[in-house]
């Protein structure tokens, strides 16, 4: 896992001085999220297929080549997270000073998410009904990641029995979000929401959510009933 780390953020250092590693690195999280959202959720694919396109004919000759090989990496390490959780993308993206100082934007490390999520989630009684956790304020989703890693140390199926409901004011959090509670496999619904005035500009599904619809649309439409 550090080898997949390591070659990444070694490859973004080749776009220092042209596009800017952050740039890049914002540009292949988004073209993962968006080629998640594409195949398991059919609200505005045409937007995000055109999208994802326009992504990719920003990098032309070796700079596509290193970008396709940059999507690769991306996608091997995030592959890592249902055996072994972290906030992959979060921790990179504030290694390589993308988070916005002006607006406070610091993310936790994941182990005192983990930490956190140890002091307050206590064995669940009944591992028959489902759990919703809210992060009204989500970042790149390390402390759902964390409440899934600790459910899952109790020996808690969070894949079929825990449901997040996530949101960000800043799209860039909310797709990192997305790609990771995807690749761990959390049902999740994640809004790109302003949290205060509740105006919503987007919302995506992870597939666990997707392949659970019936079950996790009841849930969530109860919590929203409740807020």
């Amino acid at each position: 896992m550090e080898d997949y780390r390591k070659k990444i953020l070694k490859t973004l250092d080749r776009f220092q001085y042209s596009r800017g590693r952050r740039e890049v690195f914002l540009d292949v999280v988004e073209y993962v999220a968006l080629t998640v959202a594409t195949q398991f959720d059919p609200f505005k694919q045409e937007e995000r297929n055109n999208r994802m396109q326009e992504i990719v004919a920003n990098y032309k000759g070796t700079d596509g080549t290193t970008f396709c090989a940059l999507l690769t990496d991306m996608l091997s390490y995030l592959k890592k997270l249902p055996k072994s959780f972290g906030d992959y993308l979060g921790e990179m993206y504030m290694e390589i000073e993308a988070g916005n100082k002006n607006a406070g934007q610091y993310f936790t490390p994941y182990d005192i998410s983990r930490l956190i999520a140890e002091v307050t989630i206590s064995e669940p009684s009944d591992k028959d009904n489902p759990i919703t956790l809210c992060e009204p304020c989500c970042g790149s989703g390390g402390m759902a990641l964390a409440a899934a890693e600790v459910l899952q140390n109790y020996g808690f199926n969070y894949a079929d029995k825990l449901l997040v409901v996530a949101n960000d004011i800043d799209r860039h959090c909310v797709l990192m979000a997305y790609t990771q509670l995807s690749f761990a496999a959390i049902p999740a619904i994640i809004k790109w929401q302003d949290t205060l005035t509740q105006k919503t500009w987007d919302a995506f599904v992870t597939p666990a959510f997707a392949l659970q619809f019936d079950k996790f649309s009841r849930i969530y439409r109860g919590t929203e009933s409740q807020m």
